[in-house]
């Protein structure tokens, strides 16, 4: 039977491959070629084969929410903004407020450019509820005119809130790739049953397993031709990546040692 490197075959190369063989192996009559126990229990792997699909890929709710995060963004900078326009002022009667306000703005806002996603949604999370449970400080945030802003930011994070959970339901209804686990429980079956033939071809020489063989083989031999040329141009490309290594440390050896030469 042709060799074949399956590592080489990516997840839809392999599951066309699998089809392949075990449509061309159904098509015969298993009992009379004496195969019929092995060639069985790959027959049973075409359910499993069908789960090999194509890649769900990015969500459709991601790019929403992207979008609302930017959105989030810009009212984050928007607060900066405008609390250091009202320190710029220093408007006498509104100091009592600033006094309020502007520490509860730098302890939530400051270096948030630089959180990671979570801990920024835990941030806004925690900077509007604290305006929620402050009476004072919310006065002092409608005095001073940061309600606009802290109302929009409250709607873009409920929103984005509702979108991240939505999206994590939609992709918890997903079907559970399991592309490691399926190549290889098919890869064993499919071996087991080539190497059943040949041993079925030594023991039963008056049966004549030629046209099984043959259409095997037609089949076989574009995937063998595929998986070479990637073999081949992986090393072609290791090769060449080695080539260039050597020639960047032939010129480094050259200047180092013209810059010793220079300096004796």
């Amino acid at each position: 039977m042709i060799d074949l490197n399956f590592n080489k075959l990516r997840k839809l190369e392999f599951a066309d491959y699998a089809k392949g063989v075990i449509r061309i192996v159904g098509k015969y009559d298993l009992e009379a070629l004496k195969i019929e126990g092995i060639a069985n229990q790959l027959l049973a792997k075409q359910a499993e084969v069908e789960e090999l699909v194509v890649a769900y890929g990015k969500h459709p709710l991601t790019e929403k929410i992207g979008v609302r995060r930017n959105d989030r963004d810009k009212i984050v900078s928007a607060i900066v903004d405008h609390l250091s326009s009202v320190q710029t002022a220093s408007i006498g009667s509104t100091k009592m407020q600033l006094d309020l306000v502007a520490p509860f703005v730098h302890r939530h806002f400051d270096g948030l450019k630089k959180a990671n996603q979570k801990e920024y949604a835990e941030r806004i999370h925690q900077f509007l509820s604290g305006i929620s449970a402050d009476t004072a400080l919310n006065e002092a945030l409608t005095v001073l005119g940061f309600d606009v802003y802290v109302g929009e930011l409250k709607a873009i994070q409920d929103e984005m809130d509702q979108l991240l959970k939505d999206r994590v339901t939609s992709l918890a209804e997903r079907p559970k790739m399991r592309t490691p686990e399926i190549k290889r429980s098919v890869r064993e079956a499919i071996e087991n049953l080539f190497n059943r033939i040949e041993l079925a071809m030594l023991e039963n020489p008056a049966i004549d397993y030629r046209p099984l063989m043959n259409e095997l083989t037609e089949w076989i031999l574009p995937y063998q031709s595929l998986a070479k040329a990637r073999v081949t141009r992986q090393s072609n490309n290791a090769e060449a990546l080695k080539l260039k290594e050597n020639e960047i440390q032939k010129k480094e050896a050259v200047a180092t040692s013209a810059k010793t030469s220079a300096t004796a």
